[in-house]
């Protein structure tokens, strides 16, 4: 078999494994919602606090870089996942605040809503993603490799840590 079939042969299994992901994706909803929840060692004013204070998201979050205010609500989200624009959409300290993604030029977006009430020991905080995932490619690998909670989980994880390391 000469170099040029094999590479026929390559090309084309390739092309029907993405085709084969493409369609999956066609067939799973573009639409989700998802939450995750944790009690936290902290009072609401100071989770609340905390979840709010979007600049200081890169001393706790470790895939953060860095985050710029905007005006209105508005902040700018560079990390592991790209550059992210979000809006908070409403705000009631110490009890909730929603966030949207802020533009329409992604293959995805959300709406976060954070939900804190007293807990014993602490604060539990809930968060709920309604999120949409346009792009079918997209669907099919974050079926696959990214459950729709992970990120949550993560946020959860290292906001704890950030008040069990004295914050």
């Amino acid at each position: 078999m000469s170099w040029t079939t094999i590479a026929l042969y390559a090309a084309a299994g390739v092309a029907v494994l993405f085709a084969g992901f493409y369609l999956w994706g066609r067939s799973l909803p573009e639409s989700h919602t998802a939450s995750a929840e944790a009690t936290l060692p902290a009072p609401r004013d100071r989770v609340f606090a905390r979840i709010s204070d979007f600049a200081a998201y890169p001393k706790w979050r470790p895939g953060v870089k860095s985050v710029e205010r905007k005006d209105g609500g508005r902040f700018i989200e560079t990390g592991e996942n790209g550059t992210i624009p979000f809006r908070v959409t409403a705000s009631e300290p110490g009890v909730r605040m929603t966030v949207v993604i802020d533009t329409s030029d992604l293959p995805f977006s959300g709406t976060w809503e954070y939900q804190l009430q007293d807990a014993p020991g602490g604060t539990l905080l809930r968060i709920t993603e309604n999120g949409r995932v346009t792009s079918p490619l997209f669907r099919a690998l974050g079926r696959l490799f990214f459950p729709h909670d992970r990120t949550m989980k993560t946020y959860l994880a290292n906001l704890r840590g950030s008040f069990e390391a004295g914050g």
